[in-house]
């Protein structure tokens, strides 16, 4: 039944296509681009959902091939060290992409509803590749009927959430977390990096974005851009507990200034920062000292 479906999607849609395109002669991109842009936009826009619908099952029909390699632990005999690497080689894909579809494929023996659908055409490979993650053979029948209806990123946020997570990924997720920061003397700033686990990063980011909202705009209506309004919610929230004698602690700027340089419309060179920054004559402000 397999073969048949997929055959007679393939036929359907090659006999719709221009007797131009049949020609014995091969092709060139120049050549097709020609006639294809003589072609009426309501005809092209079909030719592509046909194509589009053949691709995807041409791709399902591919996942069930592989899934039937996989079963025989193809490429062994020729050194692959398994199906995520022979899959890779024979495909020209990297790593990540070999193993999401050697994923998927394992994937459908235990979803036939969700496979028939595919070999329809009705799936996009990014949305086979989700729903399979978020169906269970239980749901299968369920998620069938329904997932051509998502789009592929609803799809795809729902496997996020739905995903389990198991102790050694939470514990190694957690293990990850860092905070580093570091000053940059030359530029006036302290800059950070770091990572916490997701749940942790969850309730970070619905803080930093209540937080910035809050904020409001500034007095002409305007509002600063999100990641400085973050950068605020940040600064308040880590200070807000720092007791009254902190105050030492903060970063001290030292300034050099000659006496002579303190008198009102000295022309003594102007202050000197302990970095070694020189002042430049339109930044200095001589102010008289007391008594002076």
């Amino acid at each position: 039944m397999v073969g048949v479906r997929y055959d007679a999607n393939v036929r359907s849609i090659l006999e719709d296509q221009p007797t131009a395109l049949e020609s014995p002669d091969p092709l060139d991109s120049t050549s097709v681009l020609a006639l294809l842009r003589d072609t009426p936009t309501s005809e092209l826009e079909a030719t592509f959902r046909e194509l589009d619908t053949l691709e995807n099952a041409t791709g399902a029909y591919k996942l069930l091939v592989l899934t039937v390699l996989d079963e025989r632990e193809v490429g062994r005999d020729d050194g692959a060290l398994d199906t995520i690497g022979w899959v890779s080689w024979t495909a020209r894909v990297t790593k990540s992409r070999a193993r999401a579809l050697v994923s998927t494929a394992r994937a459908l023996p235990d979803r036939p509803a969700i496979s028939n659908v595919a070999l329809e055409g009705q799936l996009s490979g990014e949305q086979l590749a989700a729903v399979v993650q978020v169906a269970t053979a239980e749901t299968d029948a369920q998620w069938a009927a329904d997932s051509p209806g998502w789009t592929a990123t609803a799809l795809a946020a729902t496997a996020r959430r739905q995903r389990s997570v198991t102790t050694d990924e939470a514990v190694e997720r957690d293990r990850r977390r860092e905070l580093g920061y570091r000053w940059n003397e030359q530029r006036g700033e302290l800059r950070f990096w770091g990572r916490i686990p997701d749940a942790d990063g969850a309730q970070v980011a619905i803080a930093l974005a209540a937080g910035a909202d809050k904020a409001g705009p500034d007095e002409n209506g305007q509002w600063e851009p999100f990641a400085v309004r973050c950068a605020d919610v940040f600064v308040a929230a880590v200070t807000a507990d720092l007791p009254d004698d902190s105050e030492a602690h903060r970063a001290t700027l030292i300034v050099h200034t000659p006496e002579a340089a303190l008198h009102e419309g000295s022309d003594e060179p102007g202050a000197y920062v302990d970095t070694g920054d020189t002042g430049s004559s339109d930044r200095q402000r001589h102010r008289p000292a007391p008594g002076v």
